[in-house]
């Protein structure tokens, strides 16, 4: 019965429930989020055992670098035009 519907036959609950949390934080959810949709208390309950893989941390890195890239641009493009108020 268990192959007929993509399962293991010796498939866990627990294995279940790791493979639910696991995928929600790689869909881009939170680790918030997905220790709420478990009934966690603790993040750190949560946490023990949701692994990333590199594809979503390194995607939230690109995030994060586009946001600062965009804040120092903002700040070099300031300080041009305040040096060019100067020298007129």
């Amino acid at each position: 019965m268990y192959g007929k519907v993509g399962i293991i036959a010796d498939t866990r609950l627990h294995d279940l429930r790791h493979a639910h949390a696991s995928h929600a934080v790689m869909s881009s959810e939170s680790l918030h989020i997905a220790g709420c949709l478990l009934g966690h208390r603790r993040a750190s309950t949560t946490n023990r055992y949701v692994h990333l893989d590199d594809v979503p941390l390194s995607e939230a890195a690109e995030r994060v670098a586009v946001v600062i890239d965009a804040k120092l641009s903002h700040k070099n493009q300031n300080v041009t035009e305040k040096n060019n108020e100067v020298r007129t």
